[in-house]
């Protein structure tokens, strides 16, 4: 929840971080905090366009940011992607370069099953969503997934 509370204050304010991955997450007392607002980038969805400028780190990337495009839900998915993560020990996608941790991301559904063979058919659900492959298949927010993940 604390995460996704950031991610929304930064959305709500046009901005996207474009980086959410576990060593930009720190325990801050009790509270969890992400950092690292190096690449943050400023969105304006009614004028949003590709770039062909990618910046970010691979393996926790959603599949627009490839292309150059991101928005407030590509957080979503990389904080899906972190999750995933934490719950399972791996990562979603391996691979033996970044071309192909990409191409996986892009083209590759997420065998969520597999990964976290005792997890909760709701959780896994959850995850299913965060990590679909266009941004407007996954939760309108990161508050929205933030709460079907707890299940409130």
């Amino acid at each position: 929840m604390d995460l996704a509370s950031g991610l929304s204050f930064l959305h709500q304010r046009g901005l996207v971080h474009r980086d959410v991955k576990p060593s930009n997450i720190f325990l801050r007392g009790e509270r969890t905090v992400l950092a690292d607002f190096g690449i943050v980038k400023g969105v304006d969805l009614e004028t949003a366009a590709s770039t062909g400028y990618t910046v970010g780190t691979p393996h926790y990337m959603a599949p627009e940011h490839f292309r150059g495009f991101t928005e407030p839900r590509s957080d979503q998915y990389a904080l899906g992607v972190v999750l995933v993560e934490l719950l399972s020990g791996r990562r979603v996608f391996e691979a033996a370069d970044h071309l192909s941790v990409a191409h996986l991301h892009v083209h590759q559904t997420p065998q969520l099953e597999k990964l976290l063979p005792d997890t909760p058919p709701n959780v896994v659900g959850t995850l299913h969503k965060m990590l679909a492959k266009t941004p407007e298949e996954r939760f309108d927010n990161a508050l929205s997934a933030a709460r079907s993940f707890a299940g409130v």
